[in-house]
């Protein structure tokens, strides 16, 4: 009954390639405000990401969750089966909350909840519609990675550079580290009933269109 289609996340990383760079600033509002551009590169194998500057996003406390210059994401903290939502985790007005809420997924030094919660502010200063940002927080809040216990950088791999970037680039992601698990059918099932119940049903239906 649920098939589960990433074909148009995979047509478009083959599509933009290794060489591709994305900059994109976004504003301030009440929820936060995006600092630096984000600048990125596509691994060749069409699914990981690499930064190529530094990017921050700080919210409506004023606490800074950056991400260094050559962190690596994949989008892997969103389950695939949501990724019809959005065409793939780093597409359009996704992308940037997409890069914050996956780095702090691997590196772990906030709770899970603190990270999830900080991808649906950043959806929405990115200008993503309120219920969308909702359903997809709740999506990564019901299948996405969690733990309990936050870790601490490594001294000195708190940037990664050129210099340190092969002793550091593996223990900025923590051993524990998971990534989203994809649900069954009947867990499907009843994430949609809890999200009609909140009031997106017009999305939960779209979603079910798309899948």
């Amino acid at each position: 009954m649920f098939s589960f289609k990433i074909s148009r996340f995979l047509v478009l990383a083959c599509a933009i390639s290794l060489s591709i760079v994305v900059i994109e600033s976004v504003s301030a509002n009440k929820l936060g405000q995006y600092e630096g551009e984000l600048i990125t590169k596509w691994h060749s194998d069409g699914r990981h990401m690499q930064l190529n500057s530094k990017f921050a996003f700080v919210d409506r406390k004023g606490a800074r969750w950056s991400v260094p210059k050559g962190a690596v994401v994949d989008g892997a903290s969103i389950p695939k089966s949501l990724w019809s939502v959005i065409g793939g985790p780093f597409s359009g007005k996704y992308r940037a909350a997409s890069v914050i809420h996956d780095y702090y997924c691997d590196v772990q030094t906030r709770p899970s909840k603190e990270v999830h919660k900080v991808f649906h502010d950043a959806m929405l200063t990115s200008g993503v519609e309120t219920n969308w940002a909702t359903l997809l927080y709740n999506a990564v809040d019901w299948f996405g990675p969690s733990w309990t216990k936050v870790r601490v950088i490594e001294p000195g791999c708190e940037v990664l550079t050129q210099d340190n970037i092969d002793d550091c680039a593996e223990n900025m992601v923590a051993e524990s580290a998971t990534k989203a698990r994809e649900p069954n059918a009947a867990e499907l099932s009843d994430f949609f009933n809890a999200m009609r119940k909140k009031g997106l049903t017009q999305e939960v239906d779209e979603l079910q269109r798309r899948m």
